[in-house]
């Protein structure tokens, strides 16, 4: 019989998840407490069942009678401990609400044994999609050689263009910096290119909670601030934050 424990303190949570199979960074208690800053509920449940254990950072909100949930990253560890029946029937006891939907963006590399773990457990994948179904997973230990070599012929000309032309390029925790000189950044961004980028009180939300854990690389021509980067890291693992 598997048994749900919810983990409240936010060390131990990291402690337990650092060493996991599936680590993923959008999973640390600090990206929780973000979501919490925007109004989310957010429960850190450990799964265990004899010698296997789980862990999941679910954020949710409540809409009438329906307990909406949303699962980024992964599920970590033994994934089939997760069965859909006795998840959501812990959930109900949790919140007390009789309807539970429950969705994940699992933004790991393939793995067919997860994958199939979750499926006897009762998981299903969504008709409908909201993201792409594909993510990017880049191995750094290669080293800098191994990672030219194999671009293609586009990427290193773009790659020899661009630090030619941009020579002052550094690397920054996010708080280092002005809120202010990322919101002006992305406002002049958005007057080109219509896409999705935080407003100036995210911004300092997302400092706030995450200061620590984003990197941000930084290009400057003649001092004036022209692009950013932004990584969001835990341990070995970098996840595309901002660009």
């Amino acid at each position: 019989m598997v048994t749900y424990t919810l983990i409240p303190s936010k060390r131990q949570w990291n402690s337990l998840i650092s060493g996991c199979r599936n680590f993923h960074p959008y999973q640390i208690s600090e990206w929780g407490e973000y979501k919490r800053g925007g109004g989310w509920t957010v429960l850190r449940i450990q799964a265990v069942e004899k010698d296997q254990t789980a862990f999941v950072q679910i954020c949710f909100k409540k809409k009438f009678p329906i307990l909406l949930g949303w699962i980024v990253g992964s599920v970590m560890g033994h994934a089939g401990l997760f069965r859909k029946t006795d998840l959501l029937g812990f959930l109900r006891q949790q919140f007390n609400c009789p309807v539970t939907y429950l969705r994940a963006n699992f933004s790991i590399p393939s793995d067919p044994k997860q994958s199939l773990a979750l499926f006897s457990a009762g998981w299903q994948k969504c008709p409908r999609r909201i993201l792409t179904d594909y993510s990017l997973a880049f191995d750094l230990e290669k080293g800098l050689d191994q990672i030219r070599a194999d671009f293609s012929a586009n990427w290193r000309r773009n790659l020899k263009r661009g630090t030619k032309k941009n020579t002052d390029v550094r690397i920054v925790g996010l708080d280092e910096f002005h809120p202010e000189q990322i919101a002006d950044l992305f406002e002049q961004f958005k007057a080109i290119k219509s896409v999705p980028l935080p407003d100036l009180e995210e911004i300092k939300k997302i400092r706030t909670a995450l200061g620590q854990q984003i990197r941000v690389a930084v290009s400057r021509i003649e001092s004036e601030l022209v692009g950013l980067r932004a990584f969001f890291c835990s341990g070995d693992q970098a996840v595309d934050f901002w660009a």
